[in-house]
């Protein structure tokens, strides 16, 4: 009854059929028939969307014919519990391997319809529900990262993987990259602060990956920082957490984004061993591009956010070189 409220509501307002869809999440064909069906029932913009309504358009839908199954359907759902079988065994078979033994038994279906059968029927590659979690407040937390970018040539011929420290700002999605050869505690507390003055802040708490030159004992319950990267946390007034490893959700404002700089910033980009050079097209790549695309999930300019309802919230940025101690 919500779905379909939302729908006409939204439909009342304007809103396409593939707008619709993509704010509430229904599919499109869902969508489609609600809204045939309040076409047919006379439901205008001037009608007002009450339960009656919504009900009325509801019961239709679902009491729409279903249509029949097709034949290659009907011969997968005889083969039902040999598919299962191969899908589940030790180890499971690929998909293209159980097309394959199909059609040596007789079963001739496209590969697309088989994909089909086995996601709705068998929940073959399900995803697991996401629920989203509120945004922090406003510079509250950042979370980082260290990711592979892939390999650059230096002045000897030899190719060096190149890596970035990530760090995106949970409310407003605005984030800095900070290239590197190597993944120190100098790497990290001078990226951080590159991070911080680019921003033009810092903020009071930090979700951190667990590189060794952040945290040398990785654990759910008692963690430990290295001691050289905790006097960086306490001269910049920040308190450091870190995620559980192997377990990206505890920072998937910042995973998510891994992927997007590999191949948006460096991509195709052909670099000389030449970090400073590398640093600058970065920072321009974070301000100009990233920063002012319309973010997937919060679907506003994340440098406008940032700047608008942010930047007020965040800490001074330090004006010094923090000296990092060798214990």
């Amino acid at each position: 009854m919500q779905d379909v409220r939302e729908v006409l509501r939204r439909r009342q307002a304007g809103q396409s059929a593939r707008r619709i869809a993509r704010e509430t999440g229904l599919d499109r064909k869902t969508v489609g028939r609600y809204l045939e069906q309040a076409a047919a029932d006379g439901v205008t913009a001037e009608v007002p969307v009450t339960d009656e309504v919504a009900g009325t358009v509801g019961r239709g839908v679902q009491a729409r014919p279903l249509p029949a199954p097709s034949e290659p359907w009907l011969a997968l759902g005889g083969r039902r519990a040999q598919i299962q079988t191969w899908l589940d065994g030790e180890p499971p078979l690929r998909l293209i391997r159980v097309h394959e033994l199909l059609a040596r038994d007789g079963v001739t279906v496209a590969y697309t319809t088989l994909r089909r059968f086995a996601s709705r029927e068998l929940g073959w590659r399900k995803q697991a529900s996401t629920v989203r979690l509120d945004d922090p407040p406003a510079g509250q937390e950042a979370q980082i990262d260290f990711g592979l970018m892939g390999t650059v040539t230096d002045a000897d011929g030899k190719s060096r993987r190149l890596w970035a420290l990530i760090v995106t700002l949970s409310s407003s999605r605005y984030m800095h990259v900070w290239p590197t050869f190597t993944q120190t505690v100098e790497d990290v507390c001078g990226g951080l602060d590159a991070a911080w003055r680019f921003f033009g802040g810092v903020p009071k708490h930090i979700i951190l990956d667990n590189a060794s030159s952040m945290v040398i004992r990785a654990s759910k319950t008692d963690p430990t920082l290295n001691r050289a990267f905790r006097d960086y946390t306490e001269a910049r007034n920040i308190f450091a957490d870190t995620a559980r490893a192997r377990t990206p959700k505890d920072k998937a404002r910042v995973e998510n984004q891994v992927p997007y700089v590999r191949e948006r910033c460096f991509a195709g980009e052909v670099f000389a061993a030449d970090l400073g050079a590398i640093r600058r097209h970065a920072e321009t790549w974070c301000r100009d591009v990233a920063g002012a695309r319309v973010h997937g999930t919060t679907r506003q300019v994340p440098r406008g956010v940032y700047e608008r309802d942010e930047l007020p919230h965040m800490q001074p940025a330090p004006t010094t070189t923090f000296d990092v101690p060798h214990w």
